[in-house]
Order: C-alpha cells, then structure tokens, then sequence
C-alpha cells in the first residue's frame, strides 16, 4: 500500500496531507507560509514536514501534488 502527498501553498500557511490510495486523508499538518523567505527555504520545510509525518510508516511514496 502507498501514500499520496498533497500540498495547499497559500499566502499565509501551507497544508501538507496524507492520503492513502483511496483518497482518505491519513494525517494533516500546516505550517507558516513565511512569505519573506526564498521559495528553497519553503521547499526544505515542506520536505521536512513530510519526512516527519512519514517516519516510520512503512509506507511507500506514490506521489506528491501540489
């Protein structure tokens, strides 16, 4: 079984959620926008939050929308 990523980037906070193959959300998470900071900065902290949801699931990646 896999796990899809799905990514809100606004202009005041980011939605990063877990969906399994059937479209369930499995967890949820926001964290701040940050809009002074470069777009790398926003790529790392969004790659760090889904590691984190990720850890230790077992799971496989399937994708990543945003």
């Amino acid at each position: 079984m896999g796990t899809i990523v799905g990514i809100d980037v606004g202009g005041t906070k980011i939605a990063v959620g877990l969906f399994d193959e059937r479209c369930r959300v499995i967890k949820r998470r926001t964290i701040q926008t940050l809009a002074s900071e470069p777009f790398m900065s926003a790529a790392v902290r969004m790659a760090e939050v889904i590691d984190g949801m990720l850890d230790g699931s077992g799971e496989s990646l399937l994708g990543i929308g945003i």
